[in-house]
């Protein structure tokens, strides 16, 4: 079977249950509710926590990612480079397009600012760029990319990067920067990226040895 993110359990099904359980809660729940249950968690040490868990979603983390796999396994470290190369125009253009506002603009509009309970120092943005969320959908990318690369006898650590994934989309509605929604609305559109990327992998892998099958004297790489 050829691997893929939907077929990596330690990962796949984490995701898929988180997706379940917030799905039915948004369904259910009042719009914005999410953000307004987080307001007696807001302090410390859970502020600092989901500052830093935040940071999972953006780029300086994921840029010294690939420059390590850049030296390390240069296809690898191309393979993320493409993706976040083509996650940042997919999430500013769908931003762009969809408009829908920001938790704090959403909640002034509706002059429910005296609801919120913010994190100190922590500022918000506004606007109308809340759908989808582009720190759900970096993370999301790069974990479960960073778990197809794991070799099988490691496949464990899928959960773990699963778990880091789902915290970093759990940060954006604690730090009142998005709703539940807009977090799913990354984590799908995150899985769909990988898996597109993924597949132009496997497409370009097997030219390769295509390639070397038809030249038995062409050198092998050596970056797998």
């Amino acid at each position: 079977m050829e691997r893929s993110i939907w077929n990596q359990p330690w990962f796949f099904i984490p995701v898929l249950l988180f997706y379940v359980i917030a799905l039915v809660f948004t369904l259910w729940a009042p719009y914005g509710y999410e953000i307004i249950w987080f307001n007696p968690h807001r302090v410390e040490p859970w502020n600092t926590f989901f500052v830093w868990a935040t940071r999972m979603g953006e780029a300086p983390l994921w840029i010294t990612v690939i420059l390590f796999f850049l030296i390390k396994n240069r296809p690898y470290g191309l393979l993320l480079l493409g993706a976040l190369l083509l996650m940042a125009p997919i999430s500013y253009l769908a931003k762009d397009l969809i408009g829908i506002p920001r938790p704090n603009t959403w909640f002034d509009l509706h002059q429910l600012q005296d609801l919120l309970v913010k994190v100190p120092g922590v500022p918000l943005n506004g606007g109308n760029t809340s759908f989808p969320s582009g720190h759900t959908m970096l993370a999301v990318t790069m974990f479960s990319l960073v778990t197809l690369m794991l070799p099988y006898r490691w496949r464990r650590f899928g959960l773990l990067f699963a778990m880091l994934a789902l915290l970093t989309g759990i940060s954006r509605v604690f730090l009142v920067q998005h709703f539940l929604r807009d977090v799913l609305a990354g984590a799908a559109f995150g899985l769909a990226i990988t898996s597109l990327v993924w597949w132009g992998y496997g497409r370009w892998k097997s030219s390769q040895n295509t390639i070397v099958s038809d030249n038995p004297s062409a050198p092998l790489s050596t970056n797998e």
